[in-house]
């Protein structure tokens, strides 16, 4: 009787074990356990998402038009950017925009935000101080007249030239523009301008006849006998020579003197926005009476190497821009000319 009592005990100590053991932990479908401790870290708060403000905001201004850009924003899924006129957004780092008129001032605000959770997170805001510089269009030179916007640009060229010339291509408007070219004015410069032009031409048409009259011996031997001998042909062969050299003489001299001495500038601007600057100009001149003209602008202008070109550099304080042009040589009716491919550099406000 007291074996039967023991073992009641025994196995009674085993169930209330059994049924502590089940108080402590619990058995899923696969018979794994799964601890308190686990449930209670199953119920800490997540950490909240921190989003990192732009750097690097840029603002470049072409005319009255500007790119806004700036650089990654931890985190971020999205930017919101605010000129004064109200808070806009965008998925992208830049933004174009028009209205950077000169002589305003601007502050660009932009921050990043992430919202990927139920309430949107911010950034704090990156802001920048636009103070675009002032032009007086009635004081502009014609090579600052290139950055300026194209209505501003037309009222500019309409004081200046008030028979200037509009054209267009596919993609530009092409403005040309004249000034007078003080040092080559004159019937006394005219004159030379074509006697120069005459002179090259006399002798440049007076070497093709005799190149061609000689050209070989059965040609040299038909002209001997036509002329009944070598003394004759020779003779023959140079009043010809003058004749057609004289005649190219008198053309090349009539078209030189037809060349205008102006300074003639082609600016050209985009179809697609008005408030840019011109896309490049060029600047076309006589170089009888500039003929240092290269040496003198590698004296006063810092030389510098863009895309293999060397291009002189200098800051224009009547429109607050860098102009890099590059020069060149061209003929035009027999007269030799300059030429200046130029344009001018963006505004970059940091």
């Amino acid at each position: 009787m007291k074996k039967v009592k023991m073992l009641l005990a025994v196995l009674s100590l085993c169930v209330l074990c059994g049924c502590g053991l089940a108080s402590e932990s619990q058995t899923n479908a696969n018979g794994d356990t799964k601890s308190q401790t686990e449930d209670n870290s199953a119920g800490k708060q997540k950490e909240k998402i921190v989003v990192g403000t732009p750097d690097n905001l840029e603002v470049s201004v072409n005319g009255e038009y500007a790119i806004i850009s700036w650089g990654q924003g931890k985190n971020a899924t999205g930017y919101e950017y605010d000129l004064g006129s109200g808070i806009k957004n965008t998925e992208k780092r830049q933004t174009e925009l028009e209205g950077f008129v000169p002589g305003s001032e601007t502050v660009v605000k932009v921050r990043a935000y992430n919202d990927t959770e139920e309430t949107t997170v911010y950034s704090e805001w990156k802001s920048l101080t636009v103070i675009m510089p002032e032009i007086d269009i009635n004081n502009l030179t014609p090579f600052s007249a290139g950055s300026i916007s194209r209505p501003m640009f037309e009222k500019w060229a309409e004081m200046k030239d008030p028979k200037y010339e509009l054209t267009e291509s596919d993609e530009c408007y092409i403005y040309t523009v004249r000034f007078s070219d003080k040092s080559n004015e004159g019937l006394w410069n005219k004159i030379k301008r074509g006697g120069k032009a005459a002179w090259s031409s006399f002798w440049k048409g007076y070497a093709e006849t005799v190149e061609n009259e000689t050209a070989n011996g059965e040609n040299i031997l038909k002209g001997i006998l036509k002329n009944r001998g070598v003394d004759n042909y020779i003779s023959d062969v140079e009043d010809s020579a003058t004749l057609e050299g004289g005649l190219k003489a008198a053309k090349a001299a009539w078209a030189a003197m037809k060349v205008e001495p102006d300074y003639v500038y082609y600016y050209f601007f985009e179809k697609d926005i008005a408030a840019k600057g011109a896309v490049f100009f060029e600047r076309h001149f006589l170089q009888k009476n500039h003929e240092d003209y290269p040496k003198e602008m590698a004296e006063r202008f810092l030389m510098t190497e863009m895309n293999g070109v060397n291009c002189f550099t200098f800051e224009a304080t009547d429109c607050g821009r860098r102009i890099y042009f590059a020069v060149d040589t061209e003929k035009v009716q027999g007269v030799d000319r300059w030429v200046d491919y130029a344009y001018s550099d963006k505004l970059h406000f940091k």
